[in-house]
C-alpha cells in the first residue's frame, strides 16, 4: 500500500500505547511521509542546505521553512516579509533601519490575515518571474528593493546606502551557469550599509 501523509491526531490515534501490538509497518511508514518533508531528496538532506539542482519546479522553494505562519499584509511567492513583534509577518520597510530584524519569503500569495502561510527562513526558490533580472548574475548580491514597499528583490545596490539590506544571492540553476531563475535565500547576510 502506498505510504500517505496524515494529520497529527491521525498518527497520534495510529501510534497508540501499542498494549496489543497493533502498530502496522504501514502506520510506521505513514509516520515517515508524514514527519519527513519530501524535499529530502537523498539521506543526509535533512542535514545539509538545500541544493538548487533539486529545486525544479517554478514558484517552490526547499529549505527551512516555517508553516502556519500568520500574514499581515498582501504578499506574492518571493516577497521579502518582516517579523512584527507580535510573531505576524508584513512588508519590510527597507529605508527603516529599526526594522527587518528576522526576514523570510513568502512561498505562496496571500492575502492579508491569511493564518496558514509557510514562510522561507533560509533556502533556495525557483522564480522564473525574476529571471531576466537574474540572467548572468550568478554569485550577486541579493537587495531588499528600496523603491518599492512590496518586498521585491533586487540586484542593484540601493542608491542611499544605508537603506542596503542583503538578503542573499543569485543561485546558479543547476545546470547552467549563466543562466537563473533561482535565489539562495540568506536573511543572516542582511546588513545595513554605511
Amino acid at each position: 500500500m502506498a505510504q500517505q501523509q496524515r494529520t497529527r491526531a491521525a498518527i497520534l490515534a495510529l501510534l497508540a500505547d501499542n498494549v496489543t501490538g497493533q502498530i502496522s509497518a504501514e502506520d510506521l511508514r505513514d509516520f515517515m511521509v508524514t514527519v519527513m518533508e519530501e524535499e529530502f531528496v537523498n539521506g543526509g538532506d535533512f542535514w545539509s542546505k538545500a541544493m538548487p539542482r533539486y529545486v525544479t519546479t517554478d514558484r517552490t522553494g526547499k529549505g527551512w521553512k516555517q508553516y502556519s505562519q500568520v500574514m499581515v499584509s498582501t504578499v506574492s511567492f518571493g516577497n521579502v516579509v518582516a517579523l512584527n513583534s507580535t510573531g505576524q509577518w508584513y512588508h519590510p520597510d527597507p529605508t527603516d533601519s529599526t526594522e527587518n530584524r528576522v526576514l523570510g519569503l513568502a512561498m505562496e500569495s496571500y492575502a492579508a490575515a491569511e493564518s496558514q502561510a509557510i514562510v522561507l527562513r533560509q533556502g533556495v526558490i525557483m522564480h522564473t518571474l525574476i529571471s531576466n533580472m537574474l540572467s548572468d548574475k550568478i554569485g550577486y548580491y541579493l537587495y531588499l528593493d528600496s523603491t518599492t514597499s512590496d518586498g521585491s528583490v533586487t540586484t542593484t545596490f540601493p542608491t542611499v546606502a544605508a537603506n542596503a539590506r542583503v538578503v542573499g544571492i543569485v543561485e546558479h540553476s543547476g545546470e547552467s551557469i549563466t543562466y537563473t531563475n533561482k535565489i539562495r535565500f540568506d536573511p543572516d547576510w542582511s546588513i545595513s550599509g554605511t
